[in-house]
């Protein structure tokens, strides 16, 4: 197949699985969610791996919480610094003289400020740099 060929799914064989219907009360249904939590897994395999005697393997990954105003404010900014790094390549290619001192300026401030911003990103997710 080529390499830049589309895959057609279609043609592609599937596991055969099913899906198993379950009723419960509210009840039952807040005890076994509150059981598939603490194993840090979704209720299905909870479900899966119980029923069938196998130990539970497979862990839910947290769901990062996100700052969404923080990341507005850092997605402007990297526009911000994209502009300016942008105004300078374009000068050079079109055979302006840049003063390296000017240049050197702009390329230590966005350096700086993506290092700041990296730090923004990870507090605005909520988790450690």
């Amino acid at each position: 197949m080529e390499q830049n060929a589309k895959r057609d799914w279609s043609k592609v064989r599937r596991r055969s699985s099913r899906i198993v219907n379950l009723r419960l009360t509210p009840e039952e249904e807040a005890d076994l969610r509150s059981l598939a939590a603490n194993e840090q897994t979704s209720v299905s395999h909870y479900l899966k791996a119980k029923g069938l005697g196998q130990p539970i393997t497979r862990k839910v990954r947290p769901t990062p919480t996100a700052d969404v105003a923080a990341l507005r404010a850092i997605h402007a900014d990297l526009g911000r610094l994209a502009g300016n790094s942008y105004q300078i390549v374009r000068a050079m290619n079109f055979g302006r003289h840049v003063p390296d001192a000017e240049a050197h300026a702009v390329l230590k401030e966005i350096r700086a400020a993506l290092v700041e911003l990296r730090g923004e990103i990870f507090t605005a997710l909520g988790r450690e740099p």
